[in-house]
């Protein structure tokens, strides 16, 4: 995220000076797409953290305990006693990374928060009119740049882990319950695909238009 704030390149003219001025993040931020992202963003956690106790409900994870003893010299790292009763291994095949990408995620908020604040902080340009219209648009445009990296970094992340759990859900103790979890995060997958894309084609079009303007 910090590479984004530096994509714009700093205005020539006078040396920077501190000038009593309170600036804000929201000031700078796309209002719409930052919104937008907080929006997903929630909705997501809510629904992962919904389906996941949902599911275990239906089909509560057999302890580690219990499958050494029956299945003892090899047993899955995941299995679930279905409502059948019967007990199924469960192919989770990539969800075992979800708290890894959750966690990639979640320092790539934090790292964004910080270049923002890195934005809002710099000192300004004081002595100029003009500069200080450049200024302003400079930090415009880096905070943008930022939200946008990180709507990238952020619904990849949600697509993956929905797409993880939707395979996971749909095939483990096959049922109409455990099938609507799966199409649920199958749905959530597919949105926040085409937030991915919308927020590449957004930063694409940024970058493309500092470049022209430098």
């Amino acid at each position: 995220m910090l590479i984004s704030e530096l994509l714009i390149a700093a205005p020539e003219g006078a040396l920077r000076s501190a000038r009593l001025k309170r600036r804000r993040i929201r000031d700078y931020v796309p209002p719409r797409q930052t919104l937008a992202l907080v929006f997903l963003t929630a909705v997501s956690m809510l629904l992962i953290i919904a389906t996941t106790v949902a599911f275990l409900d239906d089909a509560p994870r057999v302890s580690a305990e219990e499958l050494r003893k029956n299945w003892s010299p090899y047993y899955p790292e995941f299995a679930f006693r279905c409502a059948s009763g019967f007990v199924e291994e469960a192919d989770f095949s990539g969800i075992g990374n979800i708290p890894w990408i959750l966690s990639v995620a979640a320092v790539g908020v934090a790292l964004s928060l910080f270049a923002l604040r890195k934005i809002v902080t710099r000192p300004p340009f004081d002595s100029d009119p003009e500069l200080q219209d450049a200024d302003e648009k400079q930090r415009e445009m880096s905070a943008r740049a930022v939200v946008q990296a990180c709507g990238v970094l952020l619904t990849s992340s949600l697509a993956a882990c929905a797409y993880f759990m939707s395979k996971a859900f749909s095939f483990t103790c096959q049922s109409s319950y455990t099938l609507m979890l799966g199409n649920v995060m199958e749905a959530l997958s597919y949105v926040s695909a085409a937030a991915l894309i919308y927020f590449l084609i957004t930063l694409a079009r940024a970058s493309r238009s500092q470049a022209v303007a430098h």
